[in-house]
């Protein structure tokens, strides 16, 4: 499936989470130049049902957006584009390879290396301070909540 925002072209790739509101797909984005797309760039995007948005979620999602939009950071994950049709809210933001903490949590039952404890913290830790100098105050800091990057194998990126 494929949506078009303006010169942007969106194919949906694969379900890489899911929430109350909406669900998460992998994504591909290209931008249309002429009559040619330029490569795809992976991107995630969340797809949010405007029919289970009540007052006071939708006012929750309008925050999370201009958050988002004014907040800029290494350690707090990058907007790209956001879009609405009659039916859905499209949130676009940048690809985090790594998944969520939760699974590295799942998948290692506890983090038993100080160093990568240590990395995750001072990161999580950077990407409050960006929001608290913003006078954003992150309420639902849980690990399903904090992304992992792996840009290479060797460095590790922590987002919200």
């Amino acid at each position: 499936m494929e949506i078009e925002n303006g010169n942007i072209n969106y194919k949906i790739g694969s379900e890489i989470g899911k929430g109350v509101f909406g669900r998460v797909f992998k994504v591909g984005m290209r931008l249309k130049i002429g009559d040619n797309f330029t490569n795809n760039r992976e991107v995630a995007m969340k797809v949010i049902k405007k029919a289970s948005l009540n007052d006071v979620t939708c006012a929750n999602l309008r925050q999370e957006v201009h958050v988002l939009k004014t907040v800029q950071s290494p350690n707090i994950i990058s907007l790209i584009d956001v879009f609405e049709d009659e039916d859905f809210v499209y949130i676009i933001t940048e690809f985090c390879n790594g998944g969520d903490l939760s699974r590295v949590l799942d998948l290692n039952n506890r983090l038993t290396k100080k160093k990568l404890i240590q990395r995750i913290l001072v990161q999580v830790i950077k990407g409050l301070k960006a929001l608290h100098e913003q006078g954003v105050i992150h309420r639902d800091v849980k690990a399903p909540n904090i992304l992992l990057h792996f840009p290479n194998s060797k460095q590790k990126d922590i987002r919200f």
